[in-house]
C-alpha cells in the first residue's frame, strides 16, 4: 500500500514538473516570436507610438489621434516608464499579454472539465494558428479581459458570491476603457445573460442582486472614464475622433473571404465559427422555451463568444477573426469533449498526442532560444534606430536616410503615409493626424479636415510614397490628390517624392 501511495504521490510531482516544463516553453515560445519580429508591423508601431505619446506628456485624442478609449496605451506607457522608452519594452508588455491569453483559455477549459491534455493540445494549437500575429494590440488586450470575465462566470457557478459579481462588472468596464465597440457587447453579456436562467420569482430577485452588483462594478470604472474626460477636457476630442471621425472609415473587408482565400484553418474555423454560434443558440433558446435544463458554463461561453465576434467586423481579415474567435473555439472544445472525446480510449490517444506536442513545443522552443541570442550578438550596435534598438532587420538604411533629410529642412516635413511612425519615432517628432495618416483616424472633419489645414500652412514640405509602391489599404486618396494637384514636386528621398509648398 506504501509503495502504491509512493507511485502516485511521485507521478503528482512528474505531472506537476512536466506541466511546469510545458509552461516555460510557451512563454519562451511567445518570447522568441515577438523579440524576432522585425520592424514591419505598422500596428505594432501605432500602439507604440501611442504610449510614447502619453509618456513624453501629450493627451488622446487631443494631441494624438486615436479612436479607442486609451487604457492600453496608458499601460503601454508604464512599461516604457519601467523598461526604456524603446519599442522592445512594448514587446515586453505584449509577451505577457500573449501568455496570459493561453493560460487562461487552458484554466478556462480545466474549470469546464475538459481533460488536461487536451487542453494542452488546445493550447498548442492556438500558438499554430496566432504566432504570425502576437504583437501588443488593444483587440489582444480585450480577448485577455473577456477570459478574465469567462474564467470567474465559470469559477461562480450558481453561487451567490456577489464580490465576483462587482468584480466582473469591473472587468466589463475595463473592456470598455480598452476598446469601446467590444467593450459595449461585453458589458451587455455581462449584465443580461442570466435573463436565460430566470424560472420563477426567486430566479428573477436572483438576477436583479446580480444585475445590480455587476452595473456597480461597470459604473464605477465608466465615472472614473468619464471623470478623466472632463478634468482633461477630452470629450470634444474623443467624439471627434471615436464617434463622428469614424464616419470615413468606408473600408471594410468581407468576411466571404475568410471562407474562400484563407489559410486551411481560417477557412474551416469561418465556417465551424459561425455554425457554433448559431447553432448552440437556437439549441439554447429551444431548451429554454422547452423548459428543460440549460448548461451553465455551455451558457456563459456561448453568450461571451457572441460577444468577442463582434471584433470581427467591419474588417474581418485573418488577425481580427482569431482573435474574436477564440471564446468560440472553447466553447466548440467544451461541447465536442462531452459528446465524443469522454472516453478512455480516446483520452489514451489525445494523452499520447499531447506528450508528443509538448516534446514539440520545448524542441522549439529551445531553437528559438538559440536563434534569439544568436540575433541578439549579430545585431550591429552602431546601426541602431532610436526607439527601436534592438529590433531585427530594422531598415537602418532607408529610416537613416529620411530622417537626415527631414533634420536638414528649416521647413516644416510631414509624411502622408500609413508608415509614417517608423521616420518620425527615431527623431522624436510629433506631427499628430498626419503620423496616422489613416481614413477613419482623421477627427470630425475627415480628409477635408486635413486638406483645410494643408491649405493654411506655408513652407512646408509633403512626402508622398511614390506611385511605383502599395499603398495602405486605408490611405485617404482625397489628401493625396490634392497634395500632387496644387503642390510642386521638388525630388525624392528614399521611397518618398517630395512636394513643396
Amino acid at each position: 500500500m506504501k509503495q502504491i501511495l509512493c507511485l502516485l504521490k511521485n507521478k503528482d510531482k512528474i505531472e506537476k514538473i512536466l506541466e511546469i516544463v510545458f509552461w516555460i516553453a510557451v512563454i519562451t515560445l511567445i518570447g522568441t516570436v515577438i523579440l524576432l519580429k522585425p520592424l514591419n508591423d505598422l500596428d505594432e508601431m501605432w500602439n507604440y507610438n501611442f504610449s510614447k505619446n502619453i509618456i513624453e506628456g501629450r493627451l488622446p485624442y487631443k494631441d494624438f489621434n486615436i479612436i479607442i478609449t486609451p487604457l492600453v496605451s496608458y499601460i503601454g506607457a508604464v512599461f516604457l516608464g519601467i523598461f526604456g522608452n524603446e519599442m522592445i519594452s512594448m514587446r515586453i508588455f505584449a509577451i505577457i499579454v500573449d501568455f496570459l491569453i493561453l493560460f487562461f483559455s487552458y484554466k478556462i477549459l480545466i474549470k469546464i472539465k475538459v481533460e488536461k491534455n487536451l487542453a494542452k493540445i488546445i493550447v498548442l494549437g492556438l500558438i499554430y494558428i496566432l504566432k504570425i500575429h502576437f504583437r501588443i494590440d488593444y483587440n489582444f488586450f480585450s480577448l485577455l479581459l473577456l477570459l478574465f470575465i469567462i474564467y470567474f462566470e465559470i469559477r461562480k457557478k450558481d453561487k451567490t458570491d456577489y464580490k465576483i459579481d462587482i468584480v466582473l462588472g469591473i472587468l466589463a468596464g475595463l473592456c470598455i476603457c480598452s476598446k469601446q465597440t467590444i467593450g459595449i457587447f461585453v458589458s451587455i453579456v455581462t449584465l443580461f445573460y442570466q435573463v436565460l436562467f430566470i424560472k420563477d420569482k426567486e430566479g428573477l430577485k436572483k438576477f436583479i442582486n446580480t444585475f445590480i452588483k455587476r452595473l456597480i462594478g461597470l459604473a464605477s470604472v465608466i465615472c472614473v472614464l468619464f471623470i478623466y474626460f472632463l478634468v482633461f477636457n477630452l470629450w470634444k476630442d474623443f467624439i471627434g475622433y471615436a464617434i463622428i471621425g469614424i464616419k470615413d472609415f468606408n473600408n471594410s473587408i468581407s468576411y466571404f473571404k475568410l471562407i474562400t482565400k484563407g489559410k486551411w484553418y481560417i477557412r474551416v474555423l469561418s465556417i465551424v465559427v459561425p455554425t457554433y454560434l448559431i447553432g448552440n443558440l437556437v439549441n439554447i433558446l429551444i431548451k429554454r422555451f422547452c423548459r428543460k435544463e440549460i448548461e451553465r458554463p455551455n451558457v456563459v461561453l456561448l453568450t461571451y463568444s457572441w460577444a468577442a465576434f463582434s471584433i470581427v467586423f467591419p474588417i474581418s481579415d485573418e488577425i481580427h477573426f482569431l482573435i474574436g474567435c477564440i471564446p468560440s473555439i472553447i466553447g466548440i472544445t467544451y461541447i465536442v469533449y462531452n459528446k465524443l472525446l469522454n472516453n478512455k480510449k480516446r483520452l489514451i490517444f489525445i494523452e499520447t498526442a499531447s506528450q508528443v506536442l509538448t516534446i514539440y513545443i520545448v524542441i522549439i522552443a529551445i531553437i528559438g532560444s538559440i536563434n534569439l541570442t544568436n540575433c541578439f550578438n549579430k545585431i550591429d550596435k552602431q546601426n541602431q534606430i532610436n526607439h527601436f534598438k534592438l529590433i531585427p532587420d530594422s531598415s537602418y538604411s532607408r529610416v537613416k536616410d529620411v530622417d537626415e533629410y527631414i533634420k536638414r529642412q528649416d521647413k516644416e516635413v510631414y509624411i502622408l503615409d500609413a508608415s509614417a511612425v517608423l521616420y518620425t519615432i527615431p527623431i522624436d517628432k510629433y506631427n499628430k493626424n498626419y503620423d496616422m495618416f489613416n481614413k477613419g483616424n482623421l477627427g470630425a472633419k475627415g480628409e477635408e479636415g486635413i486638406i483645410e489645414d494643408l491649405e493654411k500652412k506655408n513652407d512646408i514640405q509633403i512626402l508622398i510614397l511614390q506611385d511605383k509602391y502599395n499603398r495602405n489599404w486605408q490611405t485617404p486618396l482625397k489628401v493625396i490628390k490634392y497634395v500632387k494637384a496644387d503642390l510642386n514636386k521638388k525630388g525624392s528621398v528614399g521611397v518618398f517624392d517630395i512636394y513643396e509648398k
